[in-house]
């Protein structure tokens, strides 16, 4: 269970819990600000950062100095090790506070549609949730 910031972190329920059985390579290439909103809503009792390039291939949070996203569940120092930009290489990335994130996903409207059922998805899976947060 996640439940002190010095806990080892394993993201990897948020794929299991609200993407089933899409793949994490998947999830980045269409949902990955679908996963960043849940990761930041769900550690509400960590600082969750978020984070997207300018050119919005990809985005992804930042927890404790750690960058995670869907194919990287544990973490990893440096952002452009994740999979992603190694596949579409970018040269910058921008933190983002929720509002401007969501407004931003939103409007690039990929799969926009989760996006605006987050907080309804996650209390609905809140049990589901808390065998790995505390909620």
């Amino acid at each position: 269970m996640l439940s002190s910031s010095n806990s080892t972190l394993d993201l990897s329920f948020i794929k299991k819990i609200f993407f089933g059985n899409k793949s994490a390579k998947r999830i980045n290439h269409g949902d990955c600000f679908n996963w960043a909103v849940i990761a930041k809503d769900i550690l509400k009792d960590r600082n969750v950062l978020l984070f997207s390039d300018k050119q919005f291939i990809h985005a992804f949070v930042k927890i404790d100095g750690m960058f995670y996203d869907a194919e990287v569940p544990t973490g990893i120092h440096q952002w452009k090790m994740l999979p992603s930009y190694s596949r579409y290489p970018v040269n910058k990335i921008v933190l983002q506070s929720k509002e401007e994130f969501v407004e931003i996903w939103k409007r690039i409207g990929l799969n926009s549609s989760m996006l605006h059922h987050i907080p309804e998805i996650i209390k609905n899976k809140k049990e589901e949730v808390s065998k790995y947060v505390n909620t």
